[in-house]
């Protein structure tokens, strides 16, 4: 199945991923990762934790920087194994964005603002694969 956000990004090759997120992350990526969630930029940004007028000024330059890449990637990943599991773009984006129990009441997405909340997001989504969480 190929992903419309890992897409972007060019490989699923771990060298190449990295290579890309030391160089910064198209700004273009980021915008299309807010599209593929269908949020807006500025939850996107806050999730990602990027300020309003960082923002505005890495559009500007077309580049996000290497902290900002890897916490946008960590948010694609998380998109690209909900859209394995669940099987589309769509049941994805709405687990992504549904609140739950399992987070404290936060949508999955909110929950991956850090690497720890990621991780957990993970696990769920592992535990739902192998069937123990309906």
């Amino acid at each position: 199945m190929e992903h419309a956000c890992m897409a972007s990004l060019g490989s699923e090759n771990t060298q190449n991923l990295i290579a890309l997120c030391k160089s910064g992350l198209s700004a273009k990526i980021f915008d299309e990762v807010a599209n593929c969630l269908q949020v807006p930029d500025i939850r996107l940004a806050n999730i990602i934790n990027i300020k309003k007028s960082t923002l505005i000024r890495r559009k500007r330059e077309g580049r996000l920087s290497f902290e900002e890449s890897q916490r946008l990637y960590r948010i694609v990943r998380l998109l690209n194994m909900a859209e394995k599991l669940f099987g589309s773009s769509e049941h994805a984006r709405q687990w992504l964005n549904t609140s739950s129990r399992d987070f404290e009441g936060k949508s999955p997405l909110e929950y991956a603002d850090n690497e720890i909340g990621a991780r957990e997001v993970e696990a769920v989504l592992d535990r739902i694969g192998d069937g123990v969480i309906f």
